[in-house]
């Protein structure tokens, strides 16, 4: 066998072993969202005492930017976090909690001369996330 020809099989057998190890990486890979958990079902933010905060706990499997928003029945999406930075979990899980204030918004019909809203508590509604 040349030494051309060894060299040739050298490289193919290298190239395999890489495209191997990057598939039996890529299979393994953990979704990046996880665990995803809500103190609750509902909100109601009128300071009751009851049900008034809502805790959303994930995990990250690697560095994200994090957004979560909530989408009424209209499909009107209202935003929390847009694009947040987060680094993966390690031990415990991020806790982030929600008293239902979002990013501003106006209602329809309403509109503010010189000022915007700059957050705002939900309206009463049925919501997703």
């Amino acid at each position: 066998m040349s030494i051309l020809a060894l060299l040739r099989k050298l490289v193919l057998l290298a190239l395999l072993s890489v495209l191997s190890l990057l598939l039996l990486v890529a299979c393994g890979e953990k979704p990046l969202l996880s665990d995803v958990s809500f103190s609750s079902d509902r909100i109601t933010p009128n300071a009751d005492r009851e049900d008034d905060i809502l805790r959303i706990e994930y995990r990250l499997s690697r560095s994200a930017e994090l957004s979560i928003y909530f989408l009424d029945t209209e499909g009107n999406r209202y935003t929390f976090r847009e694009h947040e930075p987060r680094a993966p979990s390690a031990e415990e899980p991020y806790s982030v909690y929600f008293a239902g204030v979002v990013d501003g918004y106006t209602l329809p019909g309403e509109t503010f001369e010189g000022f915007t809203v700059p957050q705002r508590v939900l309206q009463n509604g049925v919501y997703t996330w």
